[in-house]
C-alpha cells in the first residue's frame, strides 16, 4: 500500500481502485450515449407526428389554394382596371383641349361663379336632372368665362368615378369636395364642389390666380354609362 498526504486528509490508491474509477468511468459513457439515443427517437417521432398532422389537417393544400385565389384576384382587379382605362380612353382620346364627348348630358345649363385672387366661400347649389348612381362615371368639363363677350376659354375636362362621387357624398362636409380646376400655374381658375344628394352638388369655394379671372364655368356634365 501507499499513502499520499494531501491537504492533511490521507488518500489510498489500490490497483482494485483504479479498476473500479475505469468501469464506473465506462458506464458512465455508456448511459449517456443511451441518452442520446433515446433522445433522437424522440425527436423523430415528434417530427413524424408534426407532419401526419400538417398533411392530414390539408395545410399545404389550403396554402396553395389560398396562393391561387389571390393570383386570380389580382387578375381580376387588372382586368377592371384595363377596362376603365379603355372606357376612359375612348371617352376623352389623347388630348384634354380638344375632345369629342358621347354621354348623357345631365346639366340644364352652365354653371357661372364669380372668382377672385383669394379663396372666396360661396356655397351655391346647382343640380343635375338625373341620379349620378345611374352612370359609371360623371364627365366634367369647365373653363374661364369671359362676362364681356359671353365665351368660355381655358377648356379642360375631369372625368370622376360615381363610386367615388358616392363616397364623397357620404361625407358631405366642405372638407370632402372635388376640385374643379382649368389650367395651371399663374392661369389657373377653379371650384371645390361639395357632393349634397344624388342630383344636388354644391360649390363650396372659388379661386383664380390673376384678377383678370373673374368668372369661373362649369359647363357640361354628362353620364358615362
Amino acid at each position: 500500500m501507499i499513502y499520499f498526504e494531501l491537504q492533511e486528509q490521507p488518500v489510498k490508491y489500490t490497483k482494485e481502485g483504479d479498476f473500479m474509477m475505469k468501469k464506473n468511468s465506462k458506464n458512465n459513457k455508456g448511459i449517456t450515449l443511451v441518452a442520446l439515443v433515446i433522445t433522437i427517437v424522440i425527436l423523430l417521432i415528434l417530427a413524424g407526428i408534426s407532419i401526419a398532422q400538417l398533411t392530414g389537417n390539408g395545410l399545404f393544400e389550403n396554402a396553395k389554394l389560398a396562393k391561387e385565389k389571390y393570383y386570380n384576384a389580382q387578375d381580376l382587379e387588372n382586368s377592371i382596371l384595363d377596362d376603365y382605362n379603355d372606357k376612359i380612353n375612348g371617352i376623352t382620346g389623347t388630348s384634354r383641349a380638344d375632345n369629342v364627348f358621347s354621354g348623357v348630358e345631365l346639366l340644364a345649363e352652365p354653371v357661372i361663379v364669380t372668382t377672385s385672387t383669394t379663396d372666396k366661400i360661396i356655397n351655391q347649389e346647382f343640380t343635375i336632372e338625373d341620379s349620378f348612381e345611374n352612370y359609371e362615371f360623371l364627365l366634367f368639363t369647365i373653363g374661364i368665362y369671359n362676362n364681356q363677350s359671353n365665351t368660355f376659354s381655358g377648356l379642360e375636362t375631369l372625368m370622376i368615378s360615381t363610386k367615388q362621387i358616392k363616397y364623397l357624398q357620404n361625407l358631405y362636409s366642405s372638407n370632402n369636395y372635388i376640385i374643379l380646376d382649368s389650367q395651371s400655374g399663374s392661369f389657373y381658375s377653379y371650384a371645390d364642389i361639395c357632393v349634397k344628394d344624388n342630383t344636388t352638388f354644391r360649390i363650396y369655394d372659388t379661386q383664380s390666380a390673376n384678377s383678370a379671372r373673374t368668372h369661373f364655368g362649369i359647363i357640361s356634365i354628362q353620364g358615362i354609362k
